[in-house]
């Protein structure tokens, strides 16, 4: 793979890297190909972080404990999204799908994978330090580099 050291496989993946690089169509490949080949324990649905923010944001009725079941991949962490009102709470939906995410890795190895364009020292500007630390005990950090390939296109 091209990557220094070791990869822990029973810890999820954050893939990270600029804008077009192609992070969110190599995890979409991933979880099909973890359907097709019929890999049970590491099958993975694939979540995108603004729209999970514009369905809390928009329906009382959301539940976010249902995004803390099953292996999932969270991608674009790092919108830049704000808190949102759940019953007159202020929360950070990515916030609390960490933590219970993270309770959930420590009872069962429950594996969660993101795709972010920022790299793991700019979480902070979104994040709890709490919250940092859970992903980084819960997750494999890889660095996808290249040209915006989107750009590249035109």
């Amino acid at each position: 793979s091209g990557i220094q050291g070791k990869l822990d496989p029973n810890k999820g993946i954050f893939l990270f890297g600029p804008t077009g690089t192609g992070k969110s169509t190599l995890m979409r490949l991933f979880a099909r190909l973890t359907y097709q080949r019929n890999y049970k324990y590491r099958r993975f649905l694939i979540n995108s972080i603004p729209w999970i923010y514009e369905e809390v944001r928009n329906d009382q009725d959301f539940d976010l404990k249902d995004y803390t079941y099953y292996p999932r991949c969270f991608d674009d962490v790092g919108f830049n999204l704000p808190e949102v009102s759940r019953y007159g709470n202020k929360i950070n939906p990515m916030e609390y799908l960490i933590f219970e995410r993270y309770n959930r890795y420590q009872r069962s190895g429950l594996l969660t994978h993101m795709t972010s364009n920022l790299p793991p020292d700019k979480l902070n500007e979104f994040l709890d330090k709490r919250i940092i630390s859970r992903i980084r005990e819960m997750m494999n950090f890889v660095l996808l580099d290249g040209d915006d390939f989107r750009l590249l296109r035109k």
